[in-house]
């Protein structure tokens, strides 16, 4: 496995940006990484500074945050050198360091991006690019609590570009410089990292309400749930794009308990695209039968509940909710 395939989603649009010698960045995107590293080989044999996206892309229309669609790492821009946040690389290595020791989080890949240097978890799954931010800004907050310095901005932002390895760092044509991995990292579990960035930051009092687990609430069929609009178009697919819940439902065919599945159910039985998937994706499970998928599917939708929701989910699958956006 290259570097690449394990910081970058494997759902999504590629993004290649080369940068202008006045400002400003030229972007290609691609279907494949397989693509976007020969775009990077290409540019930077023709003498251009490139760089790359650590999301992928609903479209190519443009490099926005809101286009972002997922992220598979969590990523520090570390400034070194004269006038830096560190004067050099080393004393660099020895904040992070100090850092990782302190804050008991996994030690990342690193990469010398020329005069500075990166830092990369990488993560085993795609992560929604809002659930990302939403814990990317978790860690910002804990960096600064812990005093360890880095670029705030490109922490938090979705949308940042860094220099992929093996790419030249141009800023002084005396002194090029080749983009290197130092130290590389296994990929973890999204909830394994949420996990143990949640405990650094308790520590130093940063606000982590949205990356906790939901607490139940009692009344869950009151009037607004029941009156819920059910009449209009939807499709689970999309719904499973944006939902932690759903992604992992759709990516493990209902590995988890059956107080889960049926509260899936209770969404999926709304959607237009929901009785072809709720056999698909129920089809992982050492009890999954045709039949009684269809038939527990029907009795949900006669029940008359209106369908599930999230705080039901974080009843039946509190972790299922860590990350998102709507948490709360």
């Amino acid at each position: 496995m290259s570097f690449l395939t394990k910081i970058l989603p494997t759902e999504g649009l590629y993004c290649v940006a080369m940068a202008y010698p006045k400002g400003g960045f030229k972007h290609y995107f691609f279907k494949t990484v397989e693509q976007a590293q020969a775009q990077i080989d290409l540019l930077d044999t023709q003498g251009r500074t490139v760089f790359l996206a650590q999301a992928t892309f609903k479209t190519s229309d443009s490099r926005k945050q809101e286009n972002t669609a997922f992220l598979r790492n969590f990523f520090f821009d570390i400034d070194c050198g004269p006038g830096k946040d560190y004067p050099d690389k080393k004393e660099a290595v020895q904040a992070l360091k100090a850092f990782i020791s302190e804050t008991g989080l996994p030690f990342p890949a690193v990469v010398s991006s020329g005069n500075g240097l990166y830092a990369h978890w990488p993560l085993e799954e795609n992560v929604v690019s809002t659930s990302w931010k939403t814990i990317a800004r978790i860690l910002k907050d804990t960096a600064v609590a812990y005093g360890f310095k880095t670029d705030p901005m490109r922490t938090a932002d979705s949308a940042s570009v860094l220099r992929p390895i093996g790419a030249t760092h141009r800023k002084d044509p005396q002194n090029l410089k080749t983009v290197m991995l130092l130290k590389d990292a296994e990929p973890i579990r999204f909830m394994d990292f949420v996990q143990a960035l949640t405990k650094a930051a308790k520590k130093k009092k940063v606000n982590t309400a949205q990356a906790q687990a939901p607490k139940a609430q009692k009344d869950l069929n009151s009037e607004f749930t029941d009156g819920l609009v059910t009449s209009l178009p939807s499709s689970i697919e999309r719904v499973a794009d944006k939902c932690l819940q759903f992604g992992e439902f759709r990516k493990t065919k209902w590995q988890a308990g059956e107080p889960h599945w049926y509260t899936s159910l209770g969404v999926m039985v709304f959607c237009e695209d929901g009785p072809e998937r709720i056999q698909e994706w129920s089809s992982g499970n050492p009890k999954y039968n045709y039949a009684e998928t269809e038939a527990k599917a029907k009795q949900y939708l006669n029940s008359g509940v209106g369908p599930s929701t999230c705080a039901q989910f974080g009843i039946v699958n509190p972790e299922g909710c860590i990350g998102c956006p709507h948490n709360g």
